[in-house]
């Protein structure tokens, strides 16, 4: 019993023993495991902290190093979950499962950047190769130039994209960390499972775009051309020379059979697989994700849209920085040694601003004499892009009547139905681009007083607000559409006025249309404006082109027609033309007036020579690029035109004139008044030296931005027609990244750390 007694004793002792035992080993090991984990989970956060920061900086060198970046601003046709779409050039298709189990393919924007390389090399081809700079040899396999950067810096033929893909985009997206459910009960989004893990990565490829091969399905090296490259993108069948899909959001996307399973062969698999074998991760191909699902942590329940698509965001951006209200500035419109009548009305007509690369662009001009406090004067203009039709029109927006100006407004300009017709080579997009719009504006005087047309360069980052007349036209003309003038009737010898047979009528009938029987007209019928206030001239304002469409600078608004710019009545300065010429631009050609007639009579023809501040001679000519004063009763300020002071009119030819309307058949308003208007081209007016027979052609550019002449507005100071713009430039790239770290399976939530770059585009050239 004793002895019986004492062993339970024992066993009792051992196992209070090892009862204490254990107490003390959890105490010591349960810790001691812990802070394994949480020596992992340090180690996974200054992992992901490492990495970010290489990849970043990684980032921000090459786009340092970049001679551009290419603009993905706009929007792109695809198709997604079975249905057309259209999404932003930036993003890209990623597949997750939905809320019924089933794949669902998201757009993540800003998740791709294409970085074009400086051209590098030489880039002659040796037998249809180029040269390798390391053997000397020319070298097949070589599909770009390969060596030092040329200089200048210019663009090559090499481009860098980065994007987000899976690591294998044939199999579906599989995270074995994460454990997520649909709703409050057991069923999962995402299980904790086995497999292994299948993220989103994100990939480096450096690919050229356009490659010099035979036009396909040919081995015929005379079509050797730079086509594009088939590895990566497909071709346009008709020439074989366009590339399809360069901004296709789908480009890492197989096709999937009607099971649903990926189609691992085909086309679209080998550019899936050629991208592949041409990228370089720069993320850990395990336990990194560059997607985050959004959930509650609290009872790690996803959340899903009304479609029952998971909400999830990139862990990667590359955006174009911001950049808003610039001020473009206005370039010099003339320089030094080419001077000009009343050169201070004379504005520019190119605008550069601050960055280059624009995208996103939003351009508001406010014109002359606009005044943000007054109900009738604070109309202004916006330039904006329409994200459904990808097209950017300019509107008349007035505050009035609506809130929002990137909403509202009535369209007077399509830019890109201008830009459209300037590149297929059609036919006067000036005249196109009004007409692509509801041309009933052209009615309404205000609209005509603050129209200001433009076309905008985003690569350079420039607004040019002038166009050439040859842009104007409704029918096609062969050989140009040019505004132009006979110097004597066909057939009819240039007669001088002592010459001239008839000189009866009126001066404004058609047989004085030309330019040495009116001047012969006018001299014999006024004596007392003899010899130096009469003159051979052409007024380019009534010039109509050749298919008859009339100049923007005709000073009355004519029915459907793009005429009658004028700025605001200001009533002792009567009207001053909106629109004005830019000076330099002009170009006139006619007979050669030194030059002896061959025996048929006529003479060749040259470029006539611009004069200021004296008559002009034999083959010369002066023009006024702008409206210049005109005559006034007195010199004090607010006297009214008066074309009386002249001493030359007669009470008779004074009757009747109204200076603020343009009438053909009145002699003050026909002759008189267009020395002071824009578009004035005056001749050699030498009475006994008429114009040798033939044809006056001139071809110029419009603008529509020009400087106030009258007092500074008292409320905003406004003396010139003024641009801000607010866009997005390319040239400062933002690079956001998250590295999200999985340290182990059984730690729910991920390390994660976000770090941001800035990077300018150094080598783009302007």
């Amino acid at each position: 019993m004793t002895r019986t007694l004492r062993r339970a004793f024992t066993l009792i002792e051992l196992l209070t023993v090892m009862a204490i035992s254990a107490i003390l080993l959890s105490l010591i090991i349960i810790p001691l495991f812990q802070s394994f984990n949480l020596t992992r989970t340090a180690q996974a956060f200054s992992d992901a902290q490492e990495n970010a920061r290489v990849v970043t900086d990684r980032i921000a060198r090459e786009i340092g190093g970049a001679v551009s970046v290419r603009n993905t601003g706009g929007l792109v046709n695809t198709t997604l979950n079975g249905a057309a779409r259209q999404v932003p050039q930036h993003a890209t298709v990623i597949r997750l499962p939905g809320l019924d189990g089933g794949p669902r393919e998201l757009v993540i924007p800003y998740a791709k950047l294409d970085l074009v390389l400086a051209a590098e090399g030489d880039p002659t081809r040796v037998n249809g190769a180029y040269v390798n700079p390391i053997t000397g040899a020319a070298d097949p396999t070589l599909q770009a130039p390969r060596g030092q950067v040329n200089l200048p810096v210019g663009p090559g033929q090499t481009m860098v994209r980065y994007f987000v893909a899976l690591r294998d985009p044939f199999t579906p997206y599989t995270n074995p960390y994460l454990d997520l459910r649909k709703n409050n009960t057991n069923a999962y989004w995402i299980a904790p499972n086995a497999a292994r893990d299948n993220l989103y990565l994100l990939y480096r490829a450096e690919i050229q775009p356009m490659i010099y091969r035979p036009r396909r399905g040919s081995d015929d090296p005379s079509t050797i051309a730079l086509r594009p490259n088939l590895q990566f993108f497909e071709s346009d069948a008709a020439t074989d020379t366009q590339i399809i899909g360069l901004d296709d959001p789908r480009f890492m996307i197989p096709e999937f059979d009607g099971a649903g399973n990926a189609i691992t062969t085909g086309d679209q698999a080998q550019r899936i697989q050629n991208w592949r074998r041409r990228s370089v991760v720069q993320t850990e191909v395990s336990r990194y994700d560059m997607i985050q699902p959004v959930y509650n942590r609290a009872n790690r329940q996803m959340t899903f849209e009304a479609n029952g698509d998971p909400r999830v965001l990139s862990l990667v951006q590359f955006r174009p920085s911001r950049v808003n209200s610039d001020p473009v500035e206005g370039q010099v419109a003339v320089r030094p040694g080419e001077e000009s009548d009343f050169g201070a009305a004379i504005a520019p007509d190119v605008f550069v601003g601050q960055y280059p690369l624009w995208s996103n662009a939003i351009i508001r001009t406010f014109p002359q004499g606009w005044t943000r406090r007054s109900a009738t004067a604070n109309e202004y203009l916006v330039g904006r892009g329409d994200p459904t039709t990808q097209r950017y029109g300019i509107f008349a927006y007035d505050p009035n009547a609506a809130p929002d100006d990137t909403q509202a407004g009535t369209p007077l300009f399509d830019v890109t139905a201008y830009e459209r017709i300037i590149a297929t080579g059609g036919l006067y997009p000036f005249t196109g681009a009004i007409l692509a719009v509801d041309t009933s504006w052209l009615n309404n005087e205000r609209m005509r007083q603050i129209f200001t047309p433009y076309t905008y360069n985003s690569g350079k980052g420039t607004i040019t607000a002038s166009f050439s007349i040859s842009e104007v036209g409704r029918t096609f003309v062969a050989p140009d559409n040019l505004p132009s003038v006979l110097t004597n009737p066909a057939g009819e010898p240039a007669y001088s006025p002592d010459q001239d047979p008839d000189v009866t009528g009126n001066f404004y009938e058609a047989k004085f249309s030309t330019v040495n029987r009116r001047f012969n007209k006018v001299w014999r019928d006024n004596p007392q404006m003899q010899p130096d206030n009469v003159h051979r001239f052409i007024d380019l304002r009534v010039v109509r082109n050749r298919d008859n469409t009339p100049s923007p600078l005709y000073p009355n608004p004519l029915a459907g027609e793009a005429t009658g710019f004028q700025l605001p009545t200001d009533a002792p300065n009567g009207n001053r033309s909106k629109v004005n010429i830019v000076p330099g631009s002009e170009v006139v050609t006619g007979p050669d007036q030194t030059a002896a007639p061959d025996g048929a009579g006529n003479v060749p023809y040259v470029r006539y020579t611009r004069v200021t501040g004296r008559e002009p001679g034999p083959n010369q000519y002066t023009i006024n690029y702008t409206d210049l004063p005109e005559p006034r009763g007195s010199s004090a300020p607010g006297s009214s035109v008066d074309y009386s002071v002249l001493g030359y009119l007669t009470p008779a030819q004074l009757a009747g004139f109204n200076p603020q309307v343009y009438d053909p058949q009145n002699f003050v308003s026909a002759v008189v008044q267009p020395r002071y208007k824009v578009g004035y081209l005056r001749f050699n007016s030498d009475a006994n030296i008429p114009m040798p027979t033939g044809e006056i052609k001139v071809s110029y550019r419009f603008q529509f931005t020009g400087n106030q002449t009258g007092p500074r507005n008292a409320l905003s100071g406004n003396v010139t027609d003024r641009f801000s713009v607010d866009y997005d430039t390319r040239q400062l790239m933002a690079v956001l990244l998250t590295i999200r770290n999985y340290p182990q399976a059984n730690v729910p939530n991920p390390q994660s750390v976000t770090l941001k770059a800035t990077a300018a585009v150094r080598n783009y050239s302007r």
